[in-house]
């Protein structure tokens, strides 16, 4: 990890988990950043089916036909 990524990922971890990440060993910053980059992956998902969702709605408002499958 390059010096820039380090500090980016330092912040993140002074931020979410209230945490100096100088007090961490390897092993405990490592499952933090993993915990942190699975939390992210998982709110992505939920966001996509959240604005599919919305889309849906919007289509079938904006065309009402009672034909839609969307």
């Amino acid at each position: 990890m390059d010096l820039d990524n380090l500090r980016k990922t330092d912040a993140i971890i002074r931020t979410v988990y209230h945490i100096d990440p100088s007090t961490l060993s390897d092993k405990e910053y490592g499952k933090l950043v993993a915990d942190y980059a699975f939390v992210k992956r998982f709110e992505s998902e939920i966001n996509k089916v959240n604005f599919q969702s919305a889309l849906v709605d919007v289509i079938n408002q904006l065309f009402p036909d009672k034909t839609n499958t969307f």
